[in-house]
């Protein structure tokens, strides 16, 4: 996940907990593998990267809430869960600011794009200075 701001990183990984709260039950069995992945996918390469990042790596639903909540609360993901060498590395080269070919850790699978939480835009008034 990435922000512009360190602000809005923690209410993105607050939209996100939303998200895995509605999905409920869905999260559980196959079904929760195939949807979390696709979530993963979504993110990582279906989305812009902005410079405040947070690496979410996680093995099932609880962990990736407990990683998302440490966000939301301004802490870090604490990527532990991370056995694979290719995922810790390409993890702490994310979270650096560094460009990652994330696509690369989804070779082989099939993934489809789903409709993830969207970017938490500042609401911000402009005014028009006239003559």
């Amino acid at each position: 996940m990435s922000g512009k701001s360190d602000a809005a990183l923690r209410a993105l990984a607050r939209r996100y907990l939303a998200w895995l709260g509605e999905r409920g039950a869905a999260l559980s069995g196959d079904a929760a593998e195939r949807l979390l992945a696709d979530m993963a996918w979504t993110a990582s390469v279906g989305r812009s990267h902005f410079a405040h990042r947070a690496a979410v790596v996680f093995a099932d639903a609880d962990s990736l809430r407990a990683r998302l909540q440490a966000v939301a609360e301004g802490g870090a993901a604490s990527p532990g869960v991370a056995q694979d060498g290719a995922v810790a590395a390409a993890a702490a080269a994310y979270e650096a600011g560094g460009t990652v070919p994330l696509a690369s850790l989804f070779a082989g699978e099939t993934r489809r794009r789903i409709s993830i939480p969207g970017y938490p835009f500042q609401r911000r008034r402009h005014w028009i200075r006239m003559g």
